[in-house]
């Protein structure tokens, strides 16, 4: 029995009582990692597969740890995964969303997720890493046991597939209207994102919900000082910080 199951059964057990239509099974897969279906209240339905997917469902749909000011947001999710707040976003009123998951592993339960909803949103789904430039055939990095997955993390364990990347510049031209939320969680990959667009595209960015991760590659660092250098002047405020652990956390920007 890992601590980490005991926490997650601690800190979310009220939220399974309050929130889910079905908590017993949410109780049972944080023990057993069998698969199943979350069945919430109010009509949302997400597919895991392990506690460490659940923790992933908690956080985001439980403690909001990207927000939860998403009503009539147009919304871009960078590293969407299983599609937990894709999903979560359409049932609870975002405009638009924007989804792109490179492994495909991943992005077909991303499409599961996503095809269990039943609110009307305008949702599209993209099978593909984002890059500062667009860029085919490049490496992303996966461990099955630990359930990472990076363009940059990689060890002998690591096995890869090649992905296509899109530019955010593309993603700003298709939405066609402003970006009410840019949300990553794309292990490493927020660094070339952020730092190497060109500066005026983030004109119609409204804010960013990032999950940063403080590491070294190739003999370069990287911490999450640059990216917040970066944000500031771009006329970026810092709104809600939450360090997970000592080298990543969460921080959410917004203008104004």
């Amino acid at each position: 029995m890992s601590l980490f199951r005991i926490k997650l059964f601690i800190k979310s057990f009220r939220f399974a009582l309050s929130q889910l239509s079905n908590p017993v099974s949410y109780w049972k897969g944080i023990w057993t990692d069998q698969v199943g279906i979350v069945k919430f209240k109010n009509g949302l339905e997400l597919g895991y597969d392990s506690a460490g997917s659940l923790g992933l469902l908690y956080a985001i749909t439980g403690q909001h740890i990207y927000g939860n000011d998403i009503a009539d947001k147009v919304i871009v999710d960078v590293g969407a995964n299983r599609g937990y707040f894709t999903s979560w976003a359409a049932q609870n009123g975002a405009k638009k969303i924007l989804a792109f998951e490179p492994v495909k592993a991943t992005y077909l339960q991303l499409k599961s997720n996503v095809q269990r909803q039943h609110k009307m949103v305008d949702i599209s789904l993209h099978n593909n890493a984002v890059a500062s430039l667009a860029q085919s055939d490049i490496k992303i990095y996966y461990n099955e046991e630990l359930e990472d997955y990076s363009l940059h993390f990689a060890d002998d364990t690591s096995k890869f597939e090649l992905v296509d990347a899109v530019s955010l510049l593309e993603i700003v031209k298709r939405v066609g209207e402003d970006i009410d939320i840019l949300k990553l969680n794309c292990e490493g990959a927020e660094y070339d994102i952020l730092l190497n667009s060109p500066d005026e595209i983030f004109e119609s960015i409204n804010s960013i919900r990032l999950e940063y991760h403080n590491f070294e590659s190739n003999g370069n660092s990287y911490h999450v000082s640059s990216l917040h250098d970066r944000l500031v002047e771009l006329n970026y405020n810092t709104k809600k910080v939450t360090v997970v652990g000592g080298t990543h956390g969460i921080v959410l920007y917004s203008k104004g």
